[in-house]
């Protein structure tokens, strides 16, 4: 009976060593994924601050893409409105135009019609 017991002690003892490799592994396996857990967040905080600043710079190149297409629409509504004014000056001269020569035909006829009222009159005086 005795070389059952010891069998059995060599057993458990064989038993005991593999449970001590085992916690070993395990302690080992917890150290590497601690390891790996700060790697992930220290790699996660990289990723994150490039994300956040390549957010920034969308965010900001939207707004810029926006001010421009505004501004751009803008100054071709004002263009368009200096078009139209610059069109009824254009008109507006075209009549001045127009009423000059008018006064102009007139004044030429005051003229004469005044130069042979200054030569009837000096034929009356002569006379």
């Amino acid at each position: 009976m005795r070389t059952g017991g010891t069998e059995m002690s060599t057993r458990v003892k064989s038993l005991e060593e593999r449970v001590d490799e085992m916690d070993l592994s395990v302690v080992g396996l917890t150290s590497a994924m601690s390891d790996w857990k700060s790697e992930y967040a220290s790699f996660k905080a990289k990723i994150d601050t490039t994300l956040a600043f390549m957010r920034w710079i969308g965010i900001f190149t939207a707004g810029v893409l926006v001010t421009a297409i505004v501004a751009s629409f803008n100054v071709s509504h004002s263009a368009g409105r200096l078009e139209a004014r610059v069109e009824q000056l254009q008109e507006t001269v075209v009549k001045q135009e127009c009423h000059l020569d008018e006064q102009n035909k007139l004044l030429r006829e005051v003229s004469a019609q005044l130069a042979e009222l200054r030569a009837k009159g000096a034929a009356v005086e002569l006379a």
